[in-house]
């Protein structure tokens, strides 16, 4: 019956197969994209949690060998926004941060490739 109402049809038949058919396909869509959308959410947030490098809550830790203080030192420099940490090992186990292999001395810093050819830079 649908064939007949297309070939059948005239010019009207093919404007109606052709609406019902991108109205088919955004509907397709749409269910696709709000099933796909809080699993999208969800797995960002996840990522953002692992980023974190920090946690909050009511719950103090205990001095030891292997505890880290971390405070937020973020600020800008030329307009840009730069994340910034200050570290403070609490014992000899302390973990180091990726990428470095040993804590910097008192005023003493680290930074990435990046920050370093800006901070180099006249900008």
């Amino acid at each position: 019956m649908g064939a007949r109402f297309a070939f059948a049809g005239g010019r009207g038949g093919w404007i109606r197969v052709l609406l019902a058919g991108v109205g088919v396909g955004l509907g397709v869509a749409l269910l696709l994209l709000t099933t796909a959308l809080p699993h999208a959410l969800s797995e960002r947030q996840e990522r953002e949690s692992a980023r974190s490098d920090m946690s909050y809550g009511w719950t103090t830790l205990e001095k030891g060998d292997d505890t880290l203080v971390i405070a937020d030192v973020d600020s800008t420099y030329h307009g840009k926004s730069l994340r910034g940490r200050a570290l403070e090992p609490e014992g000899a186990d302390a973990p180091l941060p990726p990428g470095v292999t040993r804590f910097p001395a008192p005023g003493e810093m680290v930074v990435s490739p990046a920050l370093r050819s800006l901070l180099d830079s006249d900008r």
